[in-house]
């Protein structure tokens, strides 16, 4: 979560197919519920994100989460005048693509794709707020 913890996404969503032997957050995954390879699972989710328990579910019946789309986080990393040895984080989630779109895509046109929208939000946010971290 933004507190901190694990942000909701793929990697802990009940439909993912990961590797049990490498858990890492960065390596793809195959989503079951989908049917496609999600790279960076600890940055993305859609509409259908839950586990067993039902929690996470929750944070998508919160928020306007489109069935059709695929999500990513975006985390900033800044300091400010007040705390300049303090790292602060900023994460808002934004629509990357259609579940259809993403679908299509290759590993390297979902990292492009995710790059692109990373420095979209990267440039309004210095913009509005000052430098970030890089």
């Amino acid at each position: 979560m933004p507190n901190g913890g694990m942000l909701p996404c793929c990697f802990i969503c009940k439909w993912a197919k990961r590797d049990e032997e490498n858990l890492r957050v960065v390596n793809p995954i195959g989503c079951q519920k989908h049917g496609f390879a999600v790279w960076l699972p600890g940055r993305h989710f859609c509409a259908k994100l839950t586990d067993n328990s039902g929690d996470i579910h929750s944070f998508v019946e919160t928020r306007r989460i489109v069935d059709s789309d695929v999500y990513a986080w975006i985390e900033l990393q800044y300091r400010t005048a007040e705390y300049p040895d303090l790292p602060q984080h900023y994460h808002e989630f934004l629509p990357l693509a259609s579940l259809e779109t993403y679908t299509t895509w290759s590993e390297a046109e979902k990292k492009a794709a995710y790059g692109r929208l990373y420095e979209a939000k990267q440039k309004e946010f210095t913009q509005k707020y000052g430098q970030v971290d890089e």
